[in-house]
This record gives C-alpha cells, structure tokens and sequence, in this order.
C-alpha cells in the first residue's frame, strides 16, 4: 500500500498503454520541480523515462516538449515551484504547459492526473485516473497512489470528479483544455482495483464528505494533524484508534487527545533509506537516500464493508474545510480486505539493529510505537513561519510584468509590478527577485522592477522570490508570471533554443535518424545527441541517402505523425540562420514531398 517513489517509478504509470498515445494529459499538484515535468512530458509523449541527466542537448526531451506545448497542462499552487540548481534552457519550453493557481482561503492541494490515449490502429479511447499523495517532486518519500484506466460506456459517471475540475480555474482557455479532456468523462467508467465493490472521488472544499460515525477499527496515516481533526475522528470511532504519523506532528499533539489513539511513527532506519537495502553495502549506510512519511491515507471498517480513502487530505482541519483537495474513497467487503491483515504488513513492535535487515528486505516493516519527547530543538520554524506569511501576502498580490523590445539596440526590457505591502511587523524581511535565466543579478521587489538590456533567451515567466532577513537566507521558489503579451516572444524563443539545438545538417540528420528508430515501445534507453562523422559523400559533406528516404516513405504510411515532429523542426531551421544556406537548400528540396504529404494528416 505504501511505497517509496522517485522520478522512474512515478512517470511509469503515466505511460500509455502498449499501442496507445497520449492525446492529452492534465495533472494537478501543490509544488512541482522543473526537471521532474520534464520527465513526466516524456513518459506520456515516448513512452520513455529520463535516466540521465538532462544537461546537454537531448532528443526526447525536445520531441516530447514539442507535444506538451498543446496538450499537457500542470497546475499548482501559486509558487511552489522549486528553483533548479542549474537553469536549462528546455525549461524555456515547459513555460505554456504549466499553470498557478491561488487559493484564497488555503492552498491548492491535489495530486491527481487525468489523461486521455489514443489508439494508434482505431478510434478507440483509454482514460486514466491517478490520485495520490505525491507532488511531481523527485522525492524518494512514502507515499501511496490510486490509478485506474476507463473506456466509453453506456451510462453516466464520474460527476463529481468533472464537477472538481472545472471548479479551480476562470481563464477562458485553460477552461477550453479542460472542457476538452472532460467532455465524454461522464461516459467513461472506470475499473474498480481488485476486491473492491466501489470507488468514490471526493473533491474539496465543496464535497459534502464527513466520517460516518461508530467507525471500527480506524487507521489514519497522516505527517500532518491538527488537534481539531483528531477530536473529530475520535468521536466517531469505537474502539481504539491506529495513528500512524511523524514524531514531530506528534510530539505537538496534546497528550489528551491522543488518549485514544495507538501511535506509531517510521522507524528512523527506515527514514534513512533501508528500503533500498539491495543496493546497500557496509560503506554505504551513512549516505542513504531520506525517505520520510507523506502519505495520506484513512481506513476504517463499518458494517460489513471496509472503506479506504487515500489522496491528498492530511489529518487537519483546513484539508477538509480550506483547501482544495482530492480523494479517493474504496469500499470493499470486509472478507476480502481486512484492516488487522493492513495494519499487520506496516506495524512492527520489534527493535532490529542495521545489520539484522540483511536479507530480511520483505519482513522489514515501516512503523514502530511512538516515544514522546518533550526536547525542545532549536530551528528555523519561527523564521519559516514568517517569510510564509510575506509568501501569502504575495500570492494576493501577484507579480504582473510585461515586455518590451528596444529597436535600436535589440535588446529586451521586462518591467515587474507589484502592489506588495509588507506589515510592520515583517520590516526586517524583503522580497529579492531575480529572474531564473539569470539568478546573479538581484533587485529589492518594489512598486516597479526593471531587468533591461536583455538577449532573446533570457527572457523567460520563471521569476525567483527570495524572502531574507540578515539571519535567514534560505526561502526560495519560483513564481510563474503572467505577461500580457508573453506568446509574442514565446514562439521567437522557442525558435532560438531549437535552432541551437539543431545548428549543423549532421545534427538535423542525427535527429531524423533517432526518430525514425525511436519506438516507444522498446526497452532501449532514449539516446543524447550524437555528433555524427563528416561527410555524407555530396557537396559539403550533406546528403540524405536513399535509406533514410524510404523509412521516411514507410513511417508516411505508419506513423505519419513523426513527420510533423521533424517538419517543426525544419520549419523552424528555415526561419533563422544557424545552417549555410546551400545546405539549407539540401534539406528544403529533400524534405519537399513530405512537406506536402503532411498538409493532409489530421
């Protein structure tokens, strides 16, 4: 039920099913990490995970981003976007698939992916539905994940997942994306996992959800709670009460309302990484991977039936009343999923040592009885707590900023307002922005902010917020910015990273190649450019051979849609200047039956 994940096992359940593309594909998330959208566009675009890192110049990355552009959509919480440590200029490319959303009452909070394939050989259409607890974060946390693949049938579904959905967002074209991936969702029911009668979705703040009372046997498995919350469940359950939780959340808990409860936390050898135990040896324990608890998960048997809820809601009252969450809610009759068979395989009273875990990987089990402490341990929390009112105070009052291009010098200008008022009580703190192409120039947030004399690819919606006070330094993220006529440079910078990428024929050539190799289905690992050797045997060592031209001729007649990918790139090479033009010329009268040959795919 609970499992450890990082990038390779969270973009695998979005790849599409074996003979199946992604027609389009929208998630929702509270803080998302640049390079982990990167291999999500990838999973659902080639079928294919990022194993390597992704400086350099890489095929899969540019050919799924040239899909994402259309049909992938990210929304988050309105800065919770985390500040890589080095800038690629493929982030450039993610900007139009990723949206800000801000709560006013809370924090935008789900983690649900709803996506749509194609058959390649028919009409026919596969849905798939995700609801976890995971962020699209390269964390290797526990956390646990509920999917579910749908086709088109008679009747009428899934009602208050369409009604979640087009509840967060006001913009006339986010609303078209999301119009268009819902629009046959009421005809497409999904399949229940295995031993479960009935499967819920739960959208918050608006549904009408609430425990039922004399709950048996109730698990609640949460890193965060509130008091309020505790209280509530507890007085409507019967009988004892499993909390499973972290000792920091805990140890805040007042010792009367947890009376009730049985607490049990992660044993701290598993927080520090003895889940990956076949990749440990006796010089490796002190590097382990920190794996923490951020599942969230609820269990409970009534009647004949148990009932699990697992998404995104933590055990406090804003989860269920502020914020905007999502839930999945299974129902199962009590002789095929027992609670005491649940609780059995994650609870253990045993103390182990290090070096009993040897070849005991499947007798490992998560969680031990809790131990109060009472030490108090001196941190930074009162510094967060106060750069994360400044951070709210900014999400009302939102960055808006514009471009401008000089056309005397060729240079840009983007000018920043803000209508930010920091309380006098916050008079220690200010606001550093900086933009993300360039995090070394940094100005003091003001009523107005200049970045001037600009090139083409600095330009970018990325900005990074920094909240300082001269004893804490560390509170960073992106905000995405809106500008009012941001498409006009996005396609001009879209054309400069690709004509970077592609700046000799040798490279075009290499790509057409990969390409037409590329099958998605494969185990091979998607290769990084590759310089090829000079010479071809023509004129300026440039010649696309007759082999290259009938796979074109067979990938025409079986996946036509490869063609459009190299002609974006083609299309792109023409417009600017990186390639002489003989060779330009080449590549123009080779390409010229395809070119027309496209015009008629849909």
């Amino acid at each position: 039920m609970l499992r450890s994940s990082n990038i390779t096992t969270y973009t695998d359940i979005l790849t599409p099913p074996e003979g199946y593309e992604t027609e389009q594909a929208l998630g929702l998330t509270f803080s998302m990490d640049l390079t982990m959208v990167l291999a999500c566009a990838v999973s659902l675009f080639l079928s294919k995970e990022i194993l390597e890192d992704i400086k350099g110049e890489r095929y899969d990355v540019i050919t799924a981003l040239s899909e994402a552009k259309e049909k992938l959509r990210i929304y988050g919480h309105y800065g919770r976007i985390k500040v890589p440590e080095t800038f690629s200029p493929v982030f450039t490319l993610l900007e139009p698939c990723i949206k800000s959303v801000r709560n006013k009452k809370g924090s935008f909070h789900p983690k649900v992916w709803l996506i749509k394939f194609n058959c390649k050989n028919s009409n026919e259409k596969i849905y798939r539905l995700i609801v976890m607890s995971k962020n699209i974060t390269d964390t290797n946390n526990w956390d646990v994940t509920y999917h579910a693949d749908g086709k088109i049938k008679t009747g009428n579904y899934n009602e208050s997942l369409i009604t979640f959905l087009n509840s967060f967002t006001h913009d006339s074209k986010d609303k078209k994306f999301i119009s268009n991936i819902v629009k046959e969702l009421e005809q497409v029911q999904f399949k229940n996992p295995d031993d479960i009668s009935k499967v819920l979705f739960h959208g918050f703040p608006n549904d009408n959800f609430s425990f039922p009372n004399k709950m048996q046997n109730t698990v609640i498995i949460s890193p965060f709670l509130s008091e309020e919350k505790l209280t509530e469940i507890k007085n409507c359950s019967d009988g004892v009460i499993y909390l499973l939780s972290k000792d920091d959340a805990l140890n805040k808990i007042n010792t009367n309302t947890l009376d009730k409860f049985k607490c049990y936390t992660l044993k701290d050898e598993i927080i520090d990484g003895l889940s990956l135990l076949d990749e440990i040896t006796n010089n490796d324990i002190n590097n382990l991977i920190k794996m923490d608890l951020h599942a969230k998960c609820y269990l409970w048997e009534k009647g004949s039936h148990t009932h699990i809820i697992l998404g995104s809601n933590n055990c406090t009252n804003s989860a269920f009343s502020q914020n905007q969450e999502a839930a999945i809610e299974m129902v199962a009759h009590r002789d095929k999923i027992k609670i005491e068979n649940i609780l059995e395989t994650l609870i253990d009273n045993t103390v182990y040592k290090i070096n009993d875990y040897k070849d005991k990987e499947e007798e490992i089990k998560l969680f031990s009885p809790y131990i109060r402490s009472d030490e108090i341990i001196k941190d930074d929390s009162e510094n967060i707590k106060q750069a994360d009112q400044i951070r709210r105070l900014l999400e009302v009052s939102p960055l808006s900023g514009i471009i401008t291009k000089d056309k005397e010098s060729d240079s840009y200008t983007i000018e920043f307002t803000s209508n930010l008022s920091i309380p006098d009580k916050y008079s220690n703190w200010c606001v550093e922005v900086a933009l993300v192409t360039n995090k070394s120039v940094k100005k003091i947030l003001d009523k107005q902010v200049l970045f001037d004399n600009l090139e083409l690819d600095s330009l970018t919606s990325f900005i990074i917020i920094s909240i300082k006070n001269k004893d804490y330094n560390k509170y960073r993220y992106l905000v995405k910015v809106e500008y009012k006529n941001y498409s006009d440079y996005f396609s001009k910078m879209e054309n400069r990273i690709v004509s970077e990428i592609f700046n000799s024929t040798n490279k075009l050539i290499n790509y057409i190649t990969w390409l037409l190799q590329c099958d998605p289905e494969s185990s091979n690992d998607l290769p990084i450019f590759v310089e090829t050797s000079e010479g071809f045997g023509s004129k300026n060592g440039v010649e696309f051979n007759i082999p290259l031209y009938e796979s074109l001729i067979l990938v025409a007649a079986k996946e036509p849609k490869k063609l459009q990918k190299i002609d974006h790139v083609i299309s792109i090479l023409e417009s600017n200047n990186n390639i002489p033009e003989d060779e330009l010329k080449i590549i123009e009268q080779f390409w010229k039956p395809f070119k027309k040959y496209i015009k008629g795919i849909k």
